[in-house]
């Protein structure tokens, strides 16, 4: 499919140019919209189509006069114009047009079971929508489009006995956009389920999932949407098997909230969080987590009982047992047979710019493979206890740039190694949930400070001003201790090391490190 080759190619991209950092610029490049020659409702909030958006994505439009009427009443609906039929409790769509629906229904299931070949647009006008499977069920067809009209309220909702992946499931490629708003309840499973890729472009939308809120094999895109998503397992998840590049995340100019059981977002293969995007993920076991996460802008808050960012490559056995630099590459027995196995990106996290404020009681940032911090603001209240860190890697860490505030137990603290561009200061020093950490250059000035949300006995803090070479002091309350900083690996206490991950030996950069999860 068209989407597929869009994401390979784009993910084969970001592999040849070994992800170099952006700056401040959008990892997209982005062409005008062609104007749309329908003639109703909402236009998008961003008329640009990119390799992740369709034209018919990003315009919620549509022509009411010659569009087919679906009306839900109590346990039934009716019907009129062409390319739908009511059947008892079922409503089936079954060429390609436009769907507008209204009302409220309860043991009724809307189906498209239309041509392979068929766009369906679906328009839901205050629409309450709830039934013991798959209240909105798409089995056939090219693309669905899922439009909530201006300023409506719609809801669907499933039942816990359900046996379909999703209260809105489909097979097909599905699209939610319009300015409206959808509430969804997957009471057996997700809540929303595509087995190929889900973009949503503007919609406000509210999720409560005994698995995930929002779940697709290819990838899930958003733009200019509003998600509150509420589940047992992921927020957002993103996971193919059988592709290697594909079960990927892109989100731009958009707010998410997450209180999820597992992951606050999963994507197997490519995690990229652009300019204008918001993600609040207030509960999570771990925050974020894919292949590679890159961020090139936004704001980004974790709160996590284990990892808060963690890469990792799903098709590799573990090697927890070997260390640095003797990580195993066998391939898991379900993995074997994916495609583009060969063609599998690094395994890493890069942040070019944004906001990224991490409160772990795992490690904060934990790659399996590199870590890249080439600009914006990244703060990591690390664990209080235990053996994890504010920073955890298994090959190399990099600091190219921006403003690093990092505080953990000092139990498995790691600092970033010897190819680093921007100078660091890390030192042992104590200080309770709440206290400043203030760092103060040889005139008296300070160029750095953060006010922790945890206890801490060890920091590690980079900024512009912060240069090489020179001594400072670091201040908590009363205690006071000094470093110097360097673009080498350092140990705690401000020492030289050299460089690469590990530590509690001479030369590893910090004191007693692991591997990552």
């Amino acid at each position: 499919m068209e989407h597929k080759k869009q994401w390979l190619l784009t993910t084969t991209l970001f592999i040849s140019l070994g992800l170099a950092a952006c700056g401040s610029q959008s990892v997209l490049s982005q062409a005008e919209a062609q104007a749309q020659t329908t003639t109703k409702t909402s236009t998008t909030s961003k008329e640009q189509t990119t390799s992740y958006f369709e034209t018919s994505d990003l315009t919620a439009t549509y022509d009411e006069s010659t569009a087919s009427k679906i009306s839900l009443q109590g346990t039934t609906a009716t019907a009129s114009g062409e390319g739908v039929t009511v059947n008892g409790s079922t409503v089936e769509i079954t060429k390609a047009g436009t769907y507008i629906v209204e009302g409220t229904a309860s043991k009724v299931q809307l189906k498209v079971a239309a041509g392979k070949e068929d766009e369906v647009q679906i328009v839901f006008k205050n629409v309450t929508l709830k039934n013991t499977e798959a209240p909105l069920l798409v089995d056939t067809a090219k693309k669905v489009i899922l439009t909530l009209a201006d300023g409506t309220k719609n809801e669907v909702a499933d039942e816990s006995t359900s046996t379909v992946k999703g209260a809105i499931y489909s097979d097909s490629d599905l699209t939610i956009n319009g300015k409206g708003s959808l509430t969804v309840t997957g009471a057996a499973s997700n809540a929303i389920k595509s087995k190929d890729g889900i973009r949503i472009v503007d919609a406000t939308i509210t999720t409560t999932a005994k698995k995930h809120g929002i779940a697709a094999n290819d990838f899930v895109n958003v733009s200019g949407a509003t998600l509150n998503l509420t589940a047992d397992e992921d927020g957002i998840h993103s996971d193919n098997e059988d592709d290697v590049l594909l079960g990927n995340v892109y989100l731009v100019n958009t707010n998410i909230t997450v209180n999820a059981g597992d992951d606050g977002i999963n994507a197997s293969n490519t995690l990229l969080i652009d300019e204008g995007a918001t993600i609040d993920v207030q509960k999570s076991e771990e925050g974020l987590e894919a292949r590679l996460i890159h961020q090139v802008g936004g704001t980004i808050t974790v709160k996590s009982s284990d990892d808060g960012l963690n890469a990792k490559d799903w098709t590799l056995e573990s090697s927890d047992e070997q260390g640095p630099g003797q990580q195993t590459k066998k391939v898991k027995s379900e993995a074997a047979n994916a495609k583009n196995l060969e063609q599998a990106g690094d395994v890493k996290i890069v942040i070019d710019g944004g906001t990224l404020t991490v409160d772990a009681e795992g490690d904060g940032l934990d790659a399996n493979g590199s870590i890249e911090i080439n600009g914006g603001t990244v703060v990591v209240n690390g664990p209080t206890s235990g053996a994890n860190g504010a920073l955890d890697y298994d090959d190399t860490a990099t600091l190219n740039g921006g403003t690093v505030l990092f505080v953990d137990n000092g139990q498995m603290t790691m600092g970033f190694g010897n190819d680093s561009n921007q100078a660091y200061l890390m030192a042992s020093i104590q200080g309770t949930a709440g206290s400043t950490v203030e760092v103060v250059d040889s005139s008296g000035k300070t160029v750095a400070s953060l006010k922790a949300s945890k206890s801490f006995s060890t920091v590690l803090i980079s900024s512009q001003d912060i240069k090489e070479g020179e001594k400072y002091t670091i201040k908590v309350g009363s205690n006071t201790t000094t470093a110097t900083a360097s673009k080498q690996a350092v140990n705690v206490g401000g020492g030289p090391g050299q460089g690469g991950p590990g530590g509690g030996q001479p030369g590893q950069g910090g004191p007693g490190g692991r591997q990552g999860r």
